[in-house]
């Protein structure tokens, strides 16, 4: 579940499943890099795979890729924040598939690619992308 909190105005994060992964203050998203996409709030491990959460910048995402395998984009949440669309997505990944990603964004009506790296830590054997 994603929200905004009603007296800070951050953008949080928390599961049923997983302890809250908490929240981040609307200064710190305005920070990131635009045109952008990088990881929201971490990710964690549910049903053998990493679901990350990925914010973007400026843009939407369709997919990431790694050895090529695609893993499609969840729309969770979109904010504007200083004049930006921010859109969180939710992804799930091999926990062996680890490294840079590459990301495919739409970008002004048009397609583009982005990336983003990935790095959980060392869970078992692990494939760089």
């Amino acid at each position: 579940m994603i929200w905004q909190a009603e007296t800070t105005g951050a953008i949080c994060s928390a599961s049923p499943r997983v302890v809250s992964r908490g929240c981040v203050p609307l200064a710190d998203i305005a920070a990131r890099p635009l045109p952008g996409v990088g990881i929201f709030v971490g990710a964690s491990m549910y049903n053998g795979q990493w679901s990350v959460m990925l914010m973007s910048s400026g843009k939407t995402i369709d997919q990431i890729s790694c050895q090529g395998g695609s893993f499609p984009a969840r729309k969770g949440f979109s904010i504007t924040v200083d004049g930006v669309l921010r859109t969180v997505d939710t992804v799930s990944v091999p926990q062996s598939l680890q490294g840079e990603y590459r990301v495919a964004v739409q970008r002004d009506g048009a397609v583009a690619e982005d990336r983003v790296t990935l790095d959980m830590g060392k869970v078992g054997d692990r494939v760089q992308c």
